[in-house]
């Protein structure tokens, strides 16, 4: 989807406030960052940055997340060594993972850039994030944050095998191993799973966040669409099982990956398909119902991963086409 297809006019200017509201807006989003940094909540984070950023300006968004990171790093320091260095892991994914990517997604939008564009760039920001924050860590205090989360991971295994102790011998076996398995080969592929809904929930927001702007339709799931060159991507890592060693290993988690982002697409194929609804309204609260079902199992998650691969070759929605500039869907 291209500006052509909305309308675009260019870059988007931020209305600024008084400076006392803006200082009061900046307090309150700051303290809900500072809420919401623990999963599953940090999943909106970046949307509260962004909300900031199209309130108050960019630096207002800066400033929320030094205030909050600032705050973390004093808290850090008056723990332990664990709990330092727990507490400095968090500050440092906060500002490499989610502040400075959304900080790029809200220049982006500003700016129109699409959002299957948009999130990809942020995405893959936030990816290199975390391996920042690895590099840093061990670097400055010879500590490994993904070993910490391997051991987590672990852990969490464990409890799960020790709540189903009635089962089988055989059926908890399969678990362990599943378990092993996940954790040695597919725990980066589970991080960047976690970063992508993170970053695909903000710009699917950005409509709300922005409700005096039309254009900011184009941002919503429907209109979500990945750019072609990731189908090289898929092909390329599809080939990942017949090699060897981490080659290998490393090839099957960005499979794994790419196979979301294309679940992603196939949702917005879905959910476009519910907006053109003869019934509108009256079809949206089962439409969503069995949207939300349709997702969550392992046929459904199929169906749709092909529904967005495909939706590649052939443009379902039509959103390639240069000519059609009906903005009319920008509006449900």
């Amino acid at each position: 989807m291209t500006g052509a297809d909305t309308g675009s006019t260019g870059p988007v200017g931020v209305s600024a406030p008084g400076r006392f509201r803006a200082a009061i807006g900046i307090a309150v989003h700051a303290l809900l960052v500072s809420l919401m940094v623990l999963p599953p909540l940090h999943l909106l984070v970046p949307a509260i940055l962004l909300s900031a950023g199209f309130r108050y300006g960019r630096n207002a968004a800066r400033i929320v997340l030094m205030v909050t990171v600032t705050v973390m790093l004093l808290g850090a320091l008056g723990g332990g060594r664990e709990a330092s260095l727990a507490g400095f892991t968090a500050a440092g994914l906060l500002v490499f993972q989610i502040g400075a990517p959304a900080l790029l997604l809200l220049q982006h939008v500003e700016r129109r850039i699409p959002s299957g564009a948009a999130f990809l760039a942020t995405f893959g920001m936030a990816s290199l994030g975390v391996v920042v924050v690895e590099g840093i860590m061990r670097l400055a205090w010879g500590y490994s944050p993904y070993a910490g989360l391997v051991s987590e991971a672990g852990s969490i295994f464990d409890q799960a095998i020790s709540m189903n102790s009635q089962l089988p011998a055989e059926s908890l076996e399969l678990m362990r191993k599943a378990g092993d398995v996940i954790i040695a080969s597919f725990l980066p592929a589970v991080i960047m799973v976690n970063t992508a809904l993170m970053f695909l929930a903000a710009v699917v927001m950005v409509p709300r966040l922005r409700r005096g702007d039309p254009e900011a339709g184009q941002y919503r799931l429907r209109f979500f669409a990945l750019p072609d060159w990731l189908l090289v991507v898929f092909i390329v890592s599809g080939l990942s099982p017949f090699a060897t060693g981490s080659l290998r290993t490393a090839g099957i988690n960005v499979l794994a990956v790419v196979a979301l982002l294309y679940w992603m697409q196939g949702m917005a194929v879905l959910r476009m398909l519910m907006s053109r609804s003869p019934m509108k309204f009256l079809a949206s609260v089962p439409a969503f119902i069995l949207l939300c079902l349709v997702s969550f199992n392992l046929v459904g998650i199929g169906i749709l991963f092909l529904i967005g691969l495909f939706d590649s070759f052939f443009d379902f929605r039509k959103l390639k086409r240069k000519e059609d500039s009906d903005e009319s869907d920008l509006d449900g």
